[in-house]
């Protein structure tokens, strides 16, 4: 690939989902290969690879039978102040560094 995976704009991910050059699931491995990399800036308090493979893979199988929306498959991240359900959620926060909801988003 002419360009890093993980370097895409979201337009250019989109219309290589689309056309069916890359998955869903290689743009995902090639950010969470980033995030390894970068790992010494401390960007993510919390990454869940096996969660995102798992989500990815689902998203994957829905597009190839045609169900997506334009931002179906582009990876993203959310910021430590959301509740996300069973996933460590910190706020940035030494207090609640061990938080772990039962009860939201997914």
């Amino acid at each position: 690939m002419e360009k890093e995976l993980c370097r895409l704009t979201i337009h250019e991910a989109d219309k290589l989902l689309k056309r069916k050059r890359v998955s869903s699931l290689e743009l995902t491995e090639a950010v969470l290969r980033r995030i390894e990399v970068e790992e010494k800036l401390k960007a993510f308090v919390t990454v869940s690879p096996a969660l995102v493979r798992q989500q990815v893979r689902k998203v994957d199988r829905r597009s190839r039978s045609g169900d997506f929306s334009p931002l179906t498959g582009i990876p993203a991240r959310s910021k430590g102040n959301f509740c996300t359900k069973e996933v460590r959620t910190t706020y940035r926060s030494r207090m609640l560094g061990k938080f772990t909801p039962f009860i939201a988003l997914q």
